[in-house]
This record gives C-alpha cells, sequence and structure tokens, in this order.
C-alpha cells in the first residue's frame, strides 16, 4: 500500500450536530438594547471550539495524547504526547530520524485568545537524528484552540513517512465564566451612567478609550557545564522572548579528549514562579547533541534543566540554568478589537440608561424598600 495511501481517521461533528443558535426573547426582545446586548455576547464565544477530534492516527505513525484533549484546560492541565513509528505494512528498521513540530492555533476570526502574539506560530520544534521511533513528551497547552502537530520520520534507506493532525483543546470554564461577568459588569456601568449621569456620550467614550488603552500594558546564555563520569555537558539558551521559538542546545562532550558522548537525554522547563512543569521531554538517545525550539508564552523566569545519561552507564550529568524571559507589546491592530467590543457593550449599557431615563421607565426596586415620594421628586 502507498504510504500516501494511509489513512487518518477522526470524528468531526456533523453540521446538523451543531446546537441551533440562541433564540432571543423576553425583556431582550422588547428592549433594542438588551438584545443587541446578548447579541455581542453571543458572537463573541461563537469562536469557542466544539467537539475535540480524535488524536490517534492508524497509519504508519501512531500519536497517544493523554489525556484526551477534550478534559484538558490551557495553563492548568499538562498532557503527554507520544509517538511511534511502527513502519505499518513496510517495514521500518534501524535508526530513525525524527522531526516534530508544535504548531499554536491560528488568530480568531472575531476575538482574540489571551495570548494573541503566540497565535500560529511554532511551540516546539525536535529534530532528532537517530530515534528508536518512539518520542515521548508532556506539555501544557498555552490558549485554546486547534494546534497543528506535524511529524515526519525517515529510516537509514532514506524511506520517509509523514503525518498532520489536528489537537483541539477547549477554554478553560473559569475563564469564560470571568468574561461573561466582566461583560456584564461593563453593561451593568454603562447602564447606570446613563441612568444618573446626563454627560455627553462623547466624553464617556473618550475616557473609556484611555482607560482601556491604558490598561494594556541580546547574547546567548551558557550554564555552567555539569559533569559525570567521562561526560561533560554544557547547556546554551538563547536570549528568550514571547512570540518566539527559543533554542535550546545540550551538548555532550568526553572529559579530555572533547569528542561527542552518546547520550540519553532528559529535558525540563519549568515556570518558576507557580512551580509548574510546562515542558518534559522524556529521555531520548542523542549522539552528543540535541537541540529543541521552545517557546516560552510567559514572561517569568524559568528554570531548564537537563540530565544526560551516557550509554552504557548508570551515572547522570545535570545541569540546569534560569531564564527571565522578555515580553513584547502586541501591535496596535491586535489590541483595538477587544478596546472595541468592551467600549461597544459600555456605550450599548450606557444609551440603554438614557432611553429608559428620557421615557420616564422607574426601576424595579426590590420588595419592601421605601420608595421617594412623589412630590419630593418634584
Amino acid at each position: 500500500m502507498p504510504l500516501a495511501g494511509i489513512l487518518f481517521t477522526r470524528s468531526t461533528p456533523r453540521p446538523t450536530d451543531r446546537p441551533a443558535p440562541p433564540v432571543l426573547s423576553g425583556y431582550g426582545s422588547r428592549n433594542p438594547a438588551v438584545g443587541a446586548f446578548l447579541v455581542s455576547v453571543a458572537l463573541l464565544f461563537a469562536s469557542v471550539p466544539g467537539d475535540v477530534a480524535a488524536q490517534v492516527d492508524q497509519g504508519a505513525i501512531k500519536v497517544r495524547v493523554s489525556p484526551d484533549t477534550a478534559l484538558v484546560r490551557p495553563l492548568k492541565d499538562s498532557a503527554t504526547i507520544t509517538i511511534d513509528v511502527d513502519g505499518a505494512a513496510e517495514t521500518f528498521r534501524g535508526p530513525v530520524q525524527l522531526s516534530v513540530r508544535l504548531t499554536a492555533p491560528p488568530p480568531g476570526t472575531f476575538v482574540s485568545s489571551d495570548f494573541p502574539l503566540i497565535e500560529g506560530t511554532r511551540l516546539v520544534e525536535l529534530n532528532l537524528a537517530s530515534t528508536t521511533g518512539t518520542l515521548s513528551w508532556s506539555y501544557v497547552f498555552p490558549i485554546r484552540g486547534e494546534y497543528r502537530l506535524d511529524v515526519s520520520a525517515t529510516d537509514q534507506n532514506g524511506r520517509r513517512l509523514e503525518r498532520s493532525l489536528t489537537l483541539r483543546v477547549h477554554e478553560n470554564r473559569a475563564k469564560v465564566a470571568f468574561l461573561i461577568g466582566f461583560i456584564a459588569a461593563l453593561f451593568l456601568l454603562g447602564f447606570i451612567a446613563g441612568r444618573i449621569f446626563s454627560v455627553p456620550v462623547g466624553m464617556v467614550a473618550g475616557c473609556l478609550i484611555m482607560l482601556l488603552f491604558g490598561a494594556a500594558s541580546d547574547g546567548n546564555l551558557s550554564a555552567d557545564a555539569g559533569h559525570a563520569a567521562g561526560l561533560k555537558g554544557e547547556l546554551t539558551i538563547a536570549p528568550p522572548r514571547v512570540g518566539a521559538p527559543t533554542t535550546i542546545r545540550w551538548r555532550g562532550t568526553a572529559t579530555g579528549s572533547g569528542e561527542p558522548v552518546a547520550a540519553a537525554v532528559n529535558l525540563r522547563v519549568m515556570q518558576i514562579e507557580k512551580g509548574r512543569e510546562v515542558f518534559a521531554l522524556h529521555p531520548v538517545p542523542t549522539d552528543g547533541t540535541l537541540d529543541v525550539a521552545f517557546q516560552f508564552t510567559d514572561a517569568s523566569a524559568h528554570r531548564i534543566v537537563v540530565l544526560a545519561t551516557p550509554r552504557g552507564r548508570q551515572a547522570a550529568a545535570e545541569i540546569s540554568r534560569t531564564v527571565e524571559v522578555e515580553s513584547a507589546t502586541p501591535p496596535l491592530g491586535i489590541r483595538v478589537w477587544p478596546v472595541i467590543v468592551f467600549l461597544a457593550v459600555v456605550l450599548a449599557g450606557l444609551a440603554a440608561g438614557r432611553i429608559t431615563r428620557r421615557r420616564g421607565l422607574p426601576l424595579r426596586w426590590p420588595a419592601g424598600q421605601a420608595k421617594m415620594d412623589p412630590k419630593e421628586a418634584q
């Protein structure tokens, strides 16, 4: 069977399985301002991903994700990705050259994620010259959306296998609840301002724009060498920056001669402030050099730890390095859309408040609360 004919099965929801859009009824249908607010909330969450796609490739390259991505939440849960090259119907033997690339979800159509700088960029890239055909690593997905995983394997005879698949991660429910509450608070703020104050709308809009915009706010690092019996390790890290992958290189040489030493290498990246391991490459065989392109998505201090065990020996050499990740300010075009959305919500509430005030519609006070006498109001 030709390699290109090996199929990858995935389960995706049919169009008819999608839930029907909510129907606006009740008070929202009688009040245009409230109806517009509900429509804005519906459009805001229209880009939230649906059901998760299957993560298992039934062809020559098998990919397993544990736990299932339907249970994984961004910046909270760690998932283990395992890649296995079995050759399918044909024999795929000998050392395997394995290349893996994980790409972040593309930008949303309406509202961006929490980290717009990393959307559509490379998150992890590995190029391993000599493996057994199996690779495993743990990773904390930084944002919601559909991640693209590209895998290619080449054996010693030059035969090549390729696979591309999608991993879908849902948004954290706590963040969704917080965003809904924040939007409701903005609408309520605008409504109260429209009922109480009689300032021009343009002045309120200008103040809100300034408030929202105000809130939006080179050499390599080389670690000291780690030593083991006959092994000297050196860890070099390029200056890390959010929005671009950072090259992490480990090199192991023999003590005295300086010749490369084959070793099994384990690499871990930990976020120091929260004490969380965001990436862990499980032991992989190397010929003395390991290059990993890893993107730091959090502008804070991280610690990189490498543990290398020379082939045929028990002693391991550990080397570590702490780096400070440089932050980056998103371009103005990325920051404009959230400001426009939040400003529209406040203005909708402001308009609703002014309309109800001009029409003389009273607010419904809780039962038992004292009301002002009409004569005193005059």
